[in-house]
């Protein structure tokens, strides 16, 4: 699972664009202006707008501090994607304190490499009690991989406008991105379904039957169901239908996962043979085969797919 992960410069910069609004940080960028001019001087003006800006920041943090939303938060996010493809979904809010929340500022908890979510911020002006608010939003995953979204944050700048403090995020789930691929509408493998001893027995009875392959006499232990009486009366003597059990056809899909050098080149040609690599496994999947999957690397894993034995998201 893939967690984002900052260094001190990092989790300062997230805070600079998650807890400041555009007037918040104006308010500190003139303080650091006039903290920088007030220590090459001794005029007690400088140390006056020094305080005035000091004072003024504390206050707007305090009093959006009382004023943070009381809110629950609904997601459509789904928990699975395709790399590069860009998803849809809607955020509910709604308001379960007693108090109108006003200056309502939904923002996603994390600045990641791995996932872009569009638009960045949405804004509501205010939200009555028990009233709900939906709006839209969209996110696309760079890369395949499992991830870990932290979800949106549900703040206000309420009431000086200078910060956006809420209380925490909500929604965080985990979200597997399959590679992207390009479904193969025909894909010509020289098999079919076969007798074959030794062969996989039907692994999805719906649909299927065993096959009869002719007659036999009847030995003691027989089943009375499978008589074939109209035989037996026209030869005189009792015939039994003999069936034989229908079996698939294996087909191995292997994939080299041992990756021999970090270059940008080699990581490509990765990423394609993944691609088509699920592609194929797209399509065998919905035809009459077991799939065999290797992963082939440092380590060997196999897995058996196909009739009811493994999904198309336990395929990828």
């Amino acid at each position: 699972v893939k967690r984002a992960k900052y260094s001190f410069t990092q989790r300062l910069y997230k805070s600079w664009k998650l807890d400041f609004s555009d007037s918040g940080k104006a308010l500190v960028v003139v303080g650091i202006i006039s903290t920088s001019l007030g220590s090459f001087s001794t005029l007690i003006d400088t140390y006056i707008l020094v305080g005035f800006f000091f004072l003024l920041g504390s206050l707007g943090m305090f009093t959006t501090f009382l004023f943070r939303p009381k809110v629950e938060v609904f997601s459509t996010l789904p928990t699975r994607s395709v790399a590069g493809e860009k998803i849809d979904f809607s955020i509910t809010v709604k308001n379960v304190s007693s108090k109108k929340i006003r200056d309502i500022v939904i923002q996603n908890a994390d600045f990641s490499k791995f996932f872009e979510v569009s638009p960045p911020i949405k804004k509501f002006s205010c939200i009555n009690p028990g009233e709900s608010k939906e709006t839209k939003f969209s996110i696309k995953f760079a890369s395949r991989g499992n991830f870990i979204f932290q979800g949106f944050r549900v703040d206000t700048c309420f009431p000086l406008g200078l910060f956006k403090l809420g209380l925490g995020r909500k929604g965080e789930r985990a979200i597997l991105v399959y590679p992207w691929f390009s479904p193969l509408e025909k894909l010509h493998i020289p098999s079919s379904r076969r007798y074959q001893p030794g062969g996989v027995a039907l692994a999805s009875l719906i649909g299927d039957s065993m096959e009869y392959v002719g007659n036999r006499e009847y030995h003691n232990g027989d089943r009375i169901r499978d008589i074939d009486w109209r035989s037996s009366a026209r030869l005189g003597i009792t015939l039994v239908r003999e069936y034989q059990e229908e079996y698939f056809c294996r087909i191995a899909l292997v994939l080299d996962t041992q990756i021999t050098s970090k270059k940008n080149s080699v990581l490509d040609n990765f990423e394609a043979s993944l691609s088509l690599g699920a592609s194929i496994a797209d399509y065998l999947s919905r035809q009459e085969y077991l799939i065999d999957i290797f992963a082939a690397g440092p380590q060997i894993y196999v897995m058996e797919a196909g009739r009811s034995l493994a999904h198309l998201e336990q395929i990828q």
